[in-house]
């Protein structure tokens, strides 16, 4: 599944509108003003659900896995960036949603034999900080500006 997520973000990256399914994550690549990819890993519902509540477009079922990634991505030369600006997930389901994301980009690396960064901003989110330095990212100290960054090569 990573491998299919690297090549469809690999046609985003290439100059490709796209909005698709690949397994259970819904991918969406804009571009103008800023170029974008949008991650949602998507649950299937069950039909005996007891509760069930709207996340925008998707109907989630109590307990189920759920995540979004939002990314700003350029490209500087041979460098990619994706730097994050919303996330969000399900209880238990933010470490291992991240992984299938990473493990995305690290196949896109070596498709298109480039590096690739990958940036969050905390935005004063202490759980988000304490997250990423669990996640193996390093804290880039640039007063206001600060961020988290794995270069994945």
């Amino acid at each position: 599944m990573e491998k299919d997520l690297a090549e469809t973000i690999n046609l985003i990256l290439s100059g490709r509108t796209i909005d698709c399914m690949v397994d259970k994550w819904q991918v969406t690549g804009l571009h103008g003003g800023i170029s974008a990819l949008y991650m949602t890993y998507q649950p299937q519902n069950s039909e005996n659900s007891k509760y069930v509540r709207r996340e925008g477009n998707y109907i989630i079922s109590e307990g189920e896995e759920f995540a979004k990634y939002s990314f700003k991505h350029y490209a500087d030369g041979k460098d990619l960036y994706f730097e994050n600006y919303h996330r969000e997930a399900s209880k238990g389901f933010g470490t291992p949603s991240l992984k299938v994301v990473e493990g995305a980009l690290e196949k896109l690396a070596r498709l298109r034999d480039s590096r690739v960064s990958i940036l969050f901003l905390p935005a004063g989110q202490n759980d988000t900080k304490r997250w990423l330095e669990k996640n193996s990212y390093e804290f880039v100290n640039q007063g206001e500006d600060s961020f988290y960054l794995k270069v994945i090569q």
